[in-house]
């Protein structure tokens, strides 16, 4: 697994831009308000389940260091850290149009969505159930993140069943961001058929 430096890592808050609010949210320089929580669910919720968590993981990092001085935010960063460093190369790859995973191995990395949302959603969730007697921001946050991160759990479960059951009649492209339909999707390389 390639760790990502920290131009990529900036490349990837650029091209996904709710992180960056979310950390600007942290630091009081946008406001968290009832048009904002319905913004960040209406474009998360908007995402294809890989690109979500991405998205949701590198959300996370920002929360994770905001609140480093909790045992659970820490747990959190370190999760949001491994999917980062696992997804963002395979989606820096693909925008570079270097993509060299076959269908098999796309496959062998994809199938690993569901539990790595279940898992952020468990980290979001008691990371801002601690959060929520002193810090109110990003215990909402943690709280809009988690929602959004078991709800993505809950489709990508759904199209990788199907996939599974109907290997010929699904390709993978279909329960991944490789179907671009705006800025907001993580193109994932497509399978050779």
């Amino acid at each position: 697994m390639k760790q990502l430096n920290d131009q990529e890592l900036a490349s990837l808050h650029v091209k996904f831009v709710v992180p960056m609010v979310v950390s600007q949210m942290l630091q009081g320089i946008e406001p968290l308000d009832d048009v904002a929580e319905y913004t960040l669910h209406d474009v998360i919720g908007s995402l294809e389940p890989d690109t979500a968590l991405l998205c949701i993981a590198l959300c996370s990092q920002h929360i994770a260091a905001h609140a480093a001085h909790m045992p659970t935010a820490l747990a959190l960063g370190a999760k949001a850290d491994k999917i980062v460093d696992e997804y963002g190369p395979l989606w820096l790859a693909h925008e570079s149009g270097n993509t060299p995973l076959d269908n098999h191995t796309l496959h062998q990395i994809l199938c690993h969505i569901p539990e790595d949302l279940e898992s952020l959603t468990k980290w979001l969730g008691d990371t801002g159930s601690e959060l929520d007697e002193t810090l109110a921001v990003p215990a909402i946050l943690c709280d809009i993140l988690a929602l959004q991160a078991d709800s993505h759990k809950d489709c990508a479960e759904y199209a990788l069943g199907h996939t599974e059951e109907q290997p010929h009649q699904r390709p993978i492209e279909q329960i991944t961001g490789a179907q671009i339909n705006g800025n907001n999707v993580i193109p994932f390389p497509q399978p050779a058929l």
